[in-house]
């Protein structure tokens, strides 16, 4: 069985169907820092201050990321607004929790919360050409930022509600407050398990495994249909029982395409077949 080739491309991690391209590069990687203190409400948990606290840090977090971005790539070609890059940075940019420490100030219970970003600016700049040449991908990616987004805004709203309601009311919102944190969790369920199952496919299926050797591998499809295995940003084609081809998502043709049709002239062209 011939192993896949794994530097014949690389993947842009996105949410729901979208995950990601990641390019190696070799140019000078800026870490980025921010720091955020959170004071405890009377109606806060000590996991939902540090919710909070992380949600306010990452938001500051990434309005530097964006300002570098602007300044520091070329992107202007495509007529970016500096909403648009936001919108970017916060899908592809990772943030990592440095240091987080509670404490007593007074008659308050305070949570200090740093956390970091590596951006490297070359590959910053090749993931945002990926995507506004991707229409679909773009949308994809705007739909699940706005969606962060909006509960993020949502949660902050809730958080100066509470400070002023009355019992009833606050625990009313509290319970709202937790769907919110939720739906967050969940969204980033979503986008972890679409770029574990699309890893494990691009780097561990070999052509002629089986589908049983193939789930063993990388787990149940996101989606099937028929004999072809969705794994986010790939497709898997059986022909005769056994992997016969895998294919790009965004070239992906419908069930009625055979790995032969992949390998055409065409295909081969527009870098529709990975193996």
């Amino acid at each position: 069985m011939k192993r896949i080739n794994k530097g014949y491309f690389s993947i842009f991690f996105i949410l729901i169907t979208f995950t990601c391209f990641v390019t190696v590069c070799y140019s000078k990687v800026e870490t980025f820092y921010q720091d955020y203190k959170y004071v405890m409400g009377d109606n806060d948990t000590k996991n939902d201050a540090k919710r909070l606290c992380f949600i306010e840090a990452k938001r500051m977090l990434i309005e530097k990321v964006g300002t570098y971005i602007e300044s520091e790539t070329e992107i202007s070609n495509y007529r970016l607004s500096k909403d648009e890059v936001r919108t970017f940075a916060g899908a592809f940019v990772k943030t990592e929790i440095l240091h987080e420490e509670t404490k007593y100030e007074g008659q308050s219970v305070v949570i200090y919360m740093s956390i970091k970003a590596d951006v490297n600016p070359t590959s910053v700049t090749d993931n945002i050409k990926r995507i506004k040449e991707d229409k679909k991908l773009e949308k994809k990616v705007k739909t699940q930022q706005d969606q962060i987004s909006q509960l993020e805004k949502k949660i902050r709203t809730i958080q100066s509600k509470l400070s002023t309601s009355d019992i009833d009311r606050s625990y009313k919102l509290r319970e709202e407050r937790k769907e919110d944190f939720d739906k967050l969790d969940e969204l980033e369920n979503i986008k972890h398990e679409i770029k574990k199952k699309t890893t494990l496919a691009i780097e561990n299926i070999d052509l002629g495994m089986t589908p049983n050797e193939v789930e063993r591998i990388a787990g149940k499809p996101r989606s099937a249909a028929g004999s072809q295995y969705n794994y986010g940003k790939v497709w898997i084609i059986f022909e005769g029982g056994i992997v016969n081809c895998i294919i790009r998502g965004e070239n992906y043709q419908g069930i009625y395409h055979t790995c032969s049709t992949y390998r055409s002239d065409t295909g081969a062209d527009k870098g529709a077949i990975i193996n």
